[in-house]
């Protein structure tokens, strides 16, 4: 309620970077009586939020996606709502587009949409649409196979013209890997959405999504957003359709460098990170960050930087980081008829660690005073750099559901552990004066185990009075571990609780 009230008083004040930070607090929450609030910011009806800039606008639709996770009746109508006026930005309903099709659309709503596509006037919405539909029909997950099934009934209502379109227009990719029997895979999305007016594209994201034991995450995503930029561009020669390729890139780069002539009052691209489906960190670029930029990477301070790195670079960098982190802790305690509460919880730990070994060789060698070396010293030098590193993630999770009382505990626990170890060791080599650069990668001593998964499911009943006599019975029968043990190594004899798969 809190931040409800936050969001209706930025809203009243018109206080954008208020409401841009409300808006994002709300859509981490996810909770759907944040709702009525968001709805006020949506160009619905004609409302006075279709005043609001489009980066708003796209804000507010974006932070119904966790919502949609929970409630998608609820937001169903609201996106299709905005996907179908015509009258709003085609950014504003593409990216509704996206919220739609996450919330699982059933086979009679996306038949609906591909109907409308087809009289769609915009080609940007109508490419998008259509390339994000196809990418869902060759979805194999197990949780999107309904999704798929709709799909593939919508593509055959929709034109095959839309299939030929050229990447000039806006597009929507989407592929993925699932693995049945082990229960684990992973998913990447691209959204590259453009407009007839713009040079550059309008927004670009990036998302990947993991499964593992039929529970799914998005475990990244990054968006990127160049409006300011765009606009700036629009204004310039640039835009200029009569002139040929040579001249419009001469132009851009042109517009670009005047840039203090770019206005204050809005940013010029913005970019966002979100882990786990919850946004970390986003970004706005306008012009006061450039102009606090410039004075340090021209300034005396870059040049001994510069110095800095070169003379650490000679003698050689050593790191070694660790970062243990909980990734996820949930617990939720569910009444039932029968008067004892089923309690589900979840756990999810990591530890990531990296030792990392830089070492360049310079050729001429710089003089042992690195304050005394040139600008011109430094082009006419050949510099080597060799550097190793060895990332390795550890991840556990724990998922239980079950009963959690003062006398009894009865639960099923799922386990899983991943382990991914990566060394890589690379080569660069760099003649400045030249302009030559080649990279190699050199053979590495690698472990046992690039990547081991290992996966159990248990039954755990005890007493709380007498926890020492508590019974664990594996949910997997005896037959199929020997099934699955003789499979993999027929000389085993011994059938083990946990089989783990490694890779």
């Amino acid at each position: 309620r809190p931040i409800h009230e936050i969001a209706a008083e930025a809203i009243s004040k018109n206080d954008i970077p208020e409401i841009t930070l409300a808006l994002k607090v709300l859509g981490n929450a996810g909770h759907p009586a944040s709702l009525k609030p968001i709805m006020k910011i949506l160009p619905l009806l004609k409302s006075a939020a279709a005043a609001m800039p489009i980066r708003v606008q796209v804000d507010a639709i974006l932070a119904l996606r966790n919502i949609a996770k929970k409630e998608p009746k609820l937001v169903q109508p609201v996106v299709l709502q905005l996907v179908f006026d015509r009258a709003l930005h085609p950014e504003v309903r593409m990216v509704a587009s996206i919220v739609l099709f996450e919330t699982r659309p059933s086979v009679a709503l996306m038949s609906s949409l591909a109907g409308y596509l087809k009289t769609e006037t915009n080609m940007h919405v109508a490419s998008f649409s259509y390339s994000y539909i196809k990418s869902l029909t060759r979805i194999t997950a197990p949780d999107m196979a309904t999704v798929a099934g709709a799909a593939n009934v919508a593509i055959k209502l929709m034109s095959c013209k839309l299939d030929r379109l050229s990447f000039r227009f806006s597009r929507a990719l989407q592929q993925d890997f699932y693995h049945t029997p082990l229960m684990i895979g992973v998913a990447g999305s691209a959204y590259m959405i453009n407009d007839a007016t713009t040079i550059l594209p309008r927004a670009v994201v990036a998302k990947a999504r993991a499964y593992l034991a039929g529970a799914s995450a998005d475990v990244l995503e990054i968006g990127v957003r160049t409006e300011g930029i765009q606009e700036a561009l629009l204004k310039s020669p640039a835009a200029d359709e009569s002139v040929d390729s040579n001249t419009k890139v001469k132009r851009t780069l042109k517009a670009l460098a005047n840039w203090r002539t770019l206005p204050t009052n809005q940013p010029l691209a913005s970019a966002y990170v979100k882990l786990l489906g919850q946004e970390m960190a986003y970004l706005n670029i306008d012009k006061t960050i450039i102009e606090e930029a410039i004075p340090i990477v021209t300034g005396p301070k870059s040049r001994e930087m510069l110095k800095g790195a070169l003379k650490a670079l000679r003698e050689g960098i050593s790191v070694q980081y660790t970062k243990p982190l909980l990734a996820s802790e949930a617990r939720r305690i569910l009444p039932t008829a029968v008067g004892v509460p089923i309690e589900l919880s979840l756990y999810t730990s990591a530890v990531a660690a990296t030792s990392l070994k830089v070492k360049a060789t310079i050729t001429p060698p710089l003089p042992e005073d690195i304050d005394t070396m040139t600008l011109g010293q430094l082009k006419r030098t050949d510099v080597e750099l060799q550097a190793e590193a060895r990332p390795s993630v550890a991840l556990q999770t724990f998922a239980v559901m079950g009963v959690n009382t003062d006398l009894i505990q009865a639960a099923v626990t799922a386990k899983g552990k991943i382990h991914v170890n990566a060394p890589g060791k690379v080569v660069a080599r760099a003649d400045i004066l030249k302009g030559n650069f080649k990279v190699e990668l050199l053979p590495v001593e690698v472990p046992e185990h690039i990547a081991a998964v290992s996966f159990e499911t248990l039954a755990v009943v005890r007493n709380i009075e007498n926890p020492t006599s508590e019974r664990i019975v594996p949910l997997v029968p005896e037959v199929s571990q020997q099934k699955s043990q003789t499979s993999y190594d027929d000389s085993s004899s011994e059938i083990q609780d946990e089989v783990p798969v490694r890779a």
